[in-house]
């Protein structure tokens, strides 16, 4: 498959619980630096000369949300409990998609439980290379063959670890995070750079007609996200032969998430959705949080089509409407079935912190303006996190999570890593950590 790029001119995982027969979902500065940094050797298994060349164009500006939450003595120790999670059970080093978490919620200088550096473990362990048309380009497999040790045992054992569970897990956090593409990274014994990771991206972003090389637009969303971190403006590329641009990718993605959440839209307006409900942003990861953010930060960062960014204000409607319906739906099953309590909590958790990232983020970088009813809501999704979170400090939620382990893997793996989203939500909305664009 030919990967090349070119330049040219510029005209809840969605997660589904089943009560009584219920489905409940909530789940620039230019950097020219060529991929080899200055005084590396050339990677041995190919010839970088024939890797063309991209002129970053690396953010160049940074802000916070302009609805800043007030540092509290309460949300203060809701995110200490945050992160105390995070970093007793995100840093493991026999499990990769914890540590892209990690790394989302701590930074690029994180260190795993083993004292090395969560980049350069997960690129020395879990990375592979893949030679496309003569060029070696580097990703994450969906999962890799490992020995560990099993933590209900505490014998070791030979299995798949998940690796990225969505295509550019990894790149999009070390993106957002501030990474760099010449930043050097050990794969199989060669050095190549996050550009290489980047290229692969590249390779596997296209949709022609209904078909995507992630497999289905749910899987758009890191992507996306990534490519829009580090693009020059007039980012295109082909893909064995399917030529394509950021600026069209976007916009197929935007018209994708409008056309999935059209029925909910006309309930929103007051009518009804023909024929059976539809799931909408519901069907998408987290509640479509993930691709509602990667597409908006797309757009954000000027890529997209004219009128694009205007369209999207109308999914940034749909994510306020919806989100007191979610937390009433949730109470309405808890009550009708007190024995599901503790799951429908974790979805609460899962979806009250993905909220907080998600409209604090886009707020910082001015893909809308907070109406005043929105900007009470950001303020109280706050509160419901901190109240939740104090509620699980009460159980000991905390010193509960291996134990948790043992019964339900993914109930965990939700802790771990809405833990670490909700922290950073917590982090962007105090204004601890800034959104560069």
């Amino acid at each position: 498959m030919t990967v090349s790029v070119s330049t040219r001119s510029r005209s809840w995982r969605s997660v589904f619980v089943l009560v009584a027969a219920v489905a409940l979902c909530l789940g620039a500065c230019q950097d020219d630096a060529s991929d080899a940094p200055a005084g590396k050797p050339a990677n041995k298994s190919a010839d970088r000369a024939t890797v063309p060349s991209i002129a970053w164009s690396l953010p160049e500006t940074s802000a916070v949300t302009p609805v800043r939450i007030e540092e509290t003595e309460a949300v203060a120790a809701a995110r200490a409990s945050l992160e105390s999670i995070v970093r007793t059970y995100a840093r493991d080093p026999d499990n990769p998609w914890a540590i892209c978490h990690a790394i989302l919620a701590l930074g690029t200088e994180t260190k795993l439980t083993n004292g090395e550096n969560a980049i350069d473990y997960l690129f020395g362990t879990y990375a592979q290379v893949k030679v496309v048309d003569g060029q070696s380009l580097v990703f994450f497999p969906l999962q890799k063959k490992r020995t560990i040790m099993d933590p209900s045992t505490g014998e070791a054992k030979t299995v798949d670890v998940f690796v990225e569970a969505h295509p550019e897990l990894v790149l999009k956090a070390l993106a957002e995070r501030g990474a760099k593409p010449d930043r050097v990274v050990a794969v199989g014994g060669e050095e190549y750079t996050l550009a290489h990771l980047y290229r692969h991206c590249l390779h596997r972003s296209w949709v022609l007609g209904g078909r995507l090389g992630v497999m289905h637009w749910n899987n758009v969303a890191w992507g996306m996200r990534a490519l829009a971190t580090w693009a020059p403006s007039d980012l295109a590329w082909s893909a064995d032969g399917r030529s394509m641009t950021l600026d069209g990718y976007a916009h197929q993605g935007l018209l994708n998430l409008l056309q999935v959440t059209a029925p909910q839209h006309r309930v929103m307006a007051g009518g009804k959705a023909p024929g059976e409900p539809k799931p909408g942003l519901d069907a998408y990861t987290c509640g479509g949080a993930h691709y509602v953010s990667g597409i908006g930060y797309a757009l954000g960062r000027g890529f997209g089509q004219k009128g694009d960014r205007e369209k999207f204000r109308e999914v940034i409607d749909l994510v306020f409407w919806s989100y007191p319906r979610r937390l009433e739906l949730l109470s309405r099953v808890e009550k009708k079935h007190p024995k599901m309590k503790s799951l429908v909590t974790q979805q609460r958790f899962k979806f009250i912190g993905h909220f907080i990232e998600l409209t604090h983020k886009l707020a910082a970088i001015g893909m809308f303006e907070p109406s005043d009813a929105e900007k009470q809501l950001m303020r109280s999704s706050v509160e419901d996190l901190v109240n939740l979170v104090a509620r699980l400090e009460k159980v000991e939620l905390h010193k509960h999570l291996p134990a948790i382990r043992k019964r339900d893997e993914q109930r965990y793996l939700d802790y771990v890593g809405d833990s670490a989203h909700a922290l950073h939500g917590l982090n962007l909305a105090t204004g601890h950590v800034r959104v560069a664009h």
